[in-house]
C-alpha cells in the first residue's frame, strides 16, 4: 500500500506539471486551508457574478482526485470544501438499486489522494451536488434524499462517518434529475429537477430560504419556495446532463454536458430570481485543454464556489479518459461581477 500511495503521489505531481500549474502546495501548506471561501471579506461573496472571460485562458489545473482505498477507481460525482476540517469532501456512487454513496475526505492540497472513506450510506439519491455550509462553527452538508422528493441534511463526525441525517420533504412526487445546492453563506438552499414528461420536460429551479426549510418541520409541501425560474434554453437540451450546481451571493451555477467527447460542455450563470448572467462553453476534449489524447468519455462532474490565491472562484470537475485509464480531475477559474 506504501508503494501504492507514492506512485499516485507522484502521478498528481506529473499531471501538474504536464498541464502547467504549480498547485497550492507550492503556495500554502495544508494549514492554510487556502480553498475556504470563509478567508474572504463578506463583500467579495456577494452580488451577481459568471466566469472571467474568455473562460479558456482563465482555467487552471487545480490536481487529480484518487480514492486511495477499497474504492480505488470508483469515480467522483461532486465534491465541497469543508473549511471547519480544512478537508475536500467528495461523494461517490457504489451501488445502485438502491443507489449506494460514500463520502471520503482529501487534504486542501495536492496530492489529492482519499485519507479516509464513510461507510456506505442508502439515505441519498444518486449524488450529483454535495454542498455545504457553515452553521455555528459546524460544517452542515446537504444531498437529495433517496426518494427524490427533497433534500437530506447531515453531518460528518470526527471518524469520517455519515450522521444526524434529517430528511426535508419538499415535492410530494419523486422529480427527476434532482439536484440541491445550499449557498456559500447558508441563506439559501435551492434545488433542481425536471418538471413535466416526454419531449415537453423542463428544468426548472426553486430557491428556498434555508431557515424555512429547516424550521418547517420536515413536514412535505409545509413550505413553499420564494423564486421558481426554468434554465436557459441553451441547458435545457436534453442531451445536455446537469452535472453541477452552486450558488454563491445572488448567483446560481449550473453545469451541464453528457460523457460524450464531441460535445460542448456548458456553464451557466443565471440570477438568483431568475434570469440568464451568461451561458459560457467549457474546452472542447478536442482542445486537449483538460484532458490529453482523445478520450472516449469527458464528462464534467460537480461545482462548488471556493478561494483561490485570494480571490473568489469556481471549481469544476472533469472525469474520463479511455478504457483502462480514466481520471478525475478538478479545474478553478476566476469570477468577476
Amino acid at each position: 500500500m506504501k508503494l501504492r500511495n507514492s506512485m499516485l503521489a507522484k502521478r498528481s505531481v506529473i499531471i501538474a506539471s504536464i498541464f502547467g500549474f504549480s498547485g497550492w502546495a507550492a503556495l500554502a501548506d495544508a494549514g492554510s486551508c487556502e480553498p475556504s471561501v470563509a478567508k474572504l471579506p463578506l463583500a467579495m461573496t456577494q452580488g451577481y457574478f459568471r466566469p472571467a472571460t474568455p473562460v479558456a485562458d482563465n482555467i487552471k489545473h487545480l490536481g487529480s482526485f484518487n480514492f486511495n482505498d477499497q474504492y480505488a477507481g470508483a469515480l467522483i460525482q461532486s465534491f465541497a470544501f469543508d473549511e471547519v476540517k480544512c478537508k475536500w469532501l467528495a461523494t461517490a456512487s457504489v451501488g445502485r438499486k438502491p443507489e449506494t454513496v460514500i463520502i471520503s475526505e482529501f487534504p486542501p492540497v495536492a496530492p489529492y489522494l482519499s485519507e479516509r472513506t464513510s461507510s456506505p450510506s442508502q439515505e441519498f439519491s444518486h449524488p450529483q451536488d454535495l454542498s455545504l455550509s457553515i452553521q455555528e462553527g459546524r460544517a452542515e452538508l446537504w444531498l437529495p434524499d433517496r426518494a427524490r422528493k427533497g433534500v437530506v441534511r447531515f453531518n460528518m463526525n470526527e471518524e469520517g462517518q455519515i450522521e444526524g441525517v434529517e430528511d426535508y420533504r419538499l415535492s410530494a412526487t419523486p422529480v427527476r434529475g434532482y439536484f440541491s445546492s445550499v449557498s456559500v453563506d447558508g441563506k439559501y438552499l435551492v434545488t433542481m429537477g425536471t418538471v413535466g414528461k416526454g419531449k415537453d420536460s423542463l428544468q426548472q429551479v426553486n430557491v428556498y430560504n434555508r431557515r424555512d426549510v429547516v424550521e418547517s418541520g420536515r413536514e412535505s409541501g409545509a413550505i413553499k419556495p420564494i423564486y421558481t425560474w426554468m434554465l436557459d434554453d441553451a441547458q435545457q437540451d436534453h442531451k445536455q446532463w446537469r452535472q453541477g450546481l452552486a450558488v454563491v451571493g445572488n448567483t446560481v451555477f449550473v453545469l451541464s454536458g453528457n460523457g460524450r467527447a464531441n460535445q460542448t460542455k456548458l456553464l451557466g450563470s443565471y440570477r438568483l430570481e431568475g434570469g440568464t448572467i451568461a451561458i459560457d462553453d467549457l474546452p472542447s476534449a478536442s482542445s486537449n485543454q483538460l484532458m490529453k489524447g482523445k478520450p472516449r468519455t469527458y464528462e464534467p462532474e460537480g461545482l462548488e464556489v471556493i478561494r483561490y490565491n485570494g480571490e473568489l472562484a469556481l471549481t469544476f470537475g472533469m472525469a474520463g479518459g479511455t478504457k483502462g485509464s480514466r481520471s478525475f480531475d478538478m479545474w478553478v477559474m476566476p469570477l468577476v461581477r
